[in-house]
């Protein structure tokens, strides 16, 4: 399912970035439904989102209950590269994730 709807969703996300660039030009190329479009284009961004999110927490369990781990396959090294594959994931739906000393903070990509 995200397999087929993510180049629908980076098309989405590119029709909104070509439109918010043209509206600080002046030009409007809003059309009737818009709305609809908005709604759906959110729907599989949403879909997208959940996903990949079930995704890497299925790889994180998958990691947590191998038992085989050789020492070349720190486990913390492991768990470091899915966190940072899932917030690359997350970029190209749009959604920004910035690893912070106290934390991980998200937003929107403008």
């Amino acid at each position: 399912n995200s397999i087929k709807n993510t180049p629908t969703c980076a098309l989405y996300l590119a029709v909104d970035f070509i439109q918010s660039w043209l509206q600080i030009f002046g030009i409007d190329m809003s059309i009737s439904g818009h709305q609809n479009q908005n709604t759906s284009s959110d729907r599989i961004l949403l879909e997208n989102v959940v996903e990949k999110s079930v995704q890497f927490r299925t790889n994180i369990r998958d990691i947590s209950r191998r038992r085989s781990l050789t020492d070349e396959d720190n486990p913390k090294k492991v768990i470091l590269q899915e966190c940072d594959d899932y917030r690359l994931q997350m970029k190209y739906l749009g959604i920004d994730i910035k690893d912070r000393h106290q934390g991980s903070t998200w937003s929107f990509k403008k």
